[in-house]
């Protein structure tokens, strides 16, 4: 973050930085009690203006200790569950990268510390083709030249987030990273910042890797003051796209900057946008017409203080939209994603339509930047989003931070957001518990919500195989869909259903009862309880038979329909 002396935004920047570091809400509250003054005196209340009706929230989770976490990056991953990134603190000056994952109602799977006996800090994460984590971020610990400064960090683990390899890059400075992806090669390409490279104080630096770490090749993009990249996306050409501010280029203070390379990694073309005051991109992504879209914050949109802000690029980088979201108090978007049906989301925080302190916040837009709703999470002190993703179901999932709820005085955040106009569209156990046996389960599923099922997942235990080789469903005497397991190939946890058409979905209705008959394998989980409810519905079992021939009257599978 750059500050600017002659700026009150820099003077209320400070301040919530100040109080973000203290660490104790009750200092927190302060900085909310001093934005909240500041606006009334300015400009009075303001409401929140959205155009259409936004989603429900189907759960939040917190995940943390009585030190602060904050959670950087969100993923779906391919068996319905998330794998969240961020940074843990447990000890006075000391922090390790936090890996977490849960399964898809937000319950904890599994998680992973890494890092050494001072700071490490953990910004983007992504699922790899062979199913396990590339992170990214920077340490402290493993200063490779032992000058006793930040290198970028690149390590990799396999499913259960245990480390393979890790790699640091970096110079006789600070050098850090923000985003990362794994690229078309199986390699991975990497952004953030250097101050060991370059022209300026601070350039941007974008290193690509060969699978297993080893750099490939690096590039430095920037002029005599500071440029740093927060994101960086591979299009479809072959190249990158990157997004960040500039100082050396564009109008006074920071502006909004793009960077578009090739393969290699050489410039094709860079664009700057924004006006005096300072602004800069947070996210950006290739849109479907081989643009770009990009979502931030700016000063220069007539307001007194910042507004979360979403441009659309043709291409080439040229300006084809610009759209602004806040009101009289600072807002920022810190995420962007293209939705299904060819509009946006945007999440970040806002202070205008919260009348405590800064809320999470989530806009979602046409496919002209127009806003259809927002949403506002929040409570007390403190909350905001840095990650967000339209999921499988077509609802949403966050990640952020939250100074209100959990143990600590910032603890991860995940948020499920369902689909617009949907009550819900699947239908889940969550996991469930040892003891476990393959076998063939017999019972009745009742939806608590009308369903367009397309696959079926199996909650496998710890360390094993645990799937489903089969599913019938029938209603009364009649077979309505059924699918068979395809192997320990590709996509193995899920199986496709298919109707009696053939076609791949089949419609449950809200309270109708179904039969279903599932032969399990290896080790799945199973939820010993009859019957069991929750909001998606009921299950029951009918009768369970092992693989030894041994009869049960209450394992019910656990499993989840999407």
């Amino acid at each position: 973050m750059v500050f600017y002396d002659l700026d009150t935004v820099t003077w209320l920047g400070r301040v919530k930085k100040q109080m973000m570091n203290s660490e104790k809400k009750g200092v927190v509250s302060l900085f909310a009690y001093i934005v909240m003054t500041l606006i009334f005196l300015s400009a009075g209340c303001a409401s929140a203006t959205a155009t259409g009706t936004p989603p429900e929230e189907v759960w939040s989770k917190t995940f943390g200790s009585t030190n602060p976490d904050w959670a950087e990056a969100v993923q779906q991953t391919t068996d319905g569950g998330y794998i969240l990134v961020g940074t843990t603190k447990y000890a006075a000056d000391n922090t390790n990268i936090w890996l977490l994952k849960t399964y898809s109602n937000g319950t904890r799977q599994w998680d992973q510390t890494f890092g050494g006996p001072f700071q490490d800090w953990g910004y983007s994460v992504q699922q790899t083709s062979d199913n396990g984590y590339i992170i990214t971020g920077k340490t402290f610990s493993y200063d490779q030249h032992g000058h006793g400064l930040f290198d970028v960090w690149l390590f990799k683990t396999n499913s259960d987030g245990e480390g393979q390899w890790d790699q640091t890059f970096g110079g006789s400075d600070n050098d850090w990273a923000y985003s990362v992806q794994q690229t078309k090669d199986n390699g991975f390409i990497v952004a953030g910042g250097t101050h060991s490279y370059g022209a300026g104080w601070a350039d941007v630096w974008l290193v690509k890797s060969y699978f297993n770490g080893k750099k490939q090749w690096d590039k430095t993009f920037g002029g005599t003051d500071s440029e740093e990249a927060y994101a960086v996306q591979q299009t479809t050409d072959g190249g990158y796209i990157l997004a960040g501010y500039t100082e050396s280029y564009g109008a006074e203070s920071t502006d909004a900057w793009l960077v578009k390379t090739n393969s290699d990694g050489d410039e094709g073309w860079n664009k700057t946008f924004g006006g005096a005051g300072p602004d800069e991109a947070r996210d950006v992504q290739q849109t479907k017409d081989g643009g770009y879209i990009f979502a931030g914050r700016t000063w220069d949109s007539g307001a007194e203080w910042s507004d979360a802000w979403l441009l659309k690029t043709d291409s080439d980088g040229d300006v084809e939209w610009s759209k602004t979201f806040g009101g009289v108090g600072p807002d920022e978007a810190r995420t962007v994603q293209q939705t299904k049906d060819g509009g946006y989301i945007l999440a970040g925080y806002t202070t205008s339509y919260d009348a405590e302190s800064s809320d999470a916040w989530l806009v979602k837009t046409n496919s002209d930047g127009d806003e259809q709703w927002n949403m506002t999470f929040g409570g007390e002190y403190i909350d905001w989003i840095t990650s967000a993703q339209q999921t499988s179901d077509s609802g949403y999932i966050l990640a952020g931070d939250t100074g209100s709820f959990g143990v600590g005085s910032y603890d991860f955040w995940l948020i499920k957001v369902r689909a617009e106009g949907n009550t819900t569209i699947f239908f889940d156990t969550g996991p469930g518990t040892y003891p476990s046996c393959s076998g063939t389960h017999t019972g009745e599923l009742t939806p608590a919500h009308n369903l367009k099922i397309t696959q079926l997942y199996t909650y496998p235990c710890t360390g094993t195989g645990g799937h489903s080789e089969s599913i019938e469903l029938h209603e009364g005497s009649e077979l309505i869909a059924s699918g068979t397991w395809n192997g320990y190939q590709s996509d193995w946890h899920n199986i496709t259903l298919h109707n009696e058409t053939g076609a791949s979905y089949v419609t449950l209705l809200k309270d109708r009862t179904y039969n279903y008959a599932i032969k399990t394998g290896s080790y799945p989980q199973i939820i010993h309880s009859q019957p069991f409810r929750n909001e998606y519905g009921e299950i029951t079992c009918t009768q369970f038979t092992d693989a030894n021939g041994v009869i049960y009257d209450d394992w019910i599978p656990a499993i989840r329909l999407v």
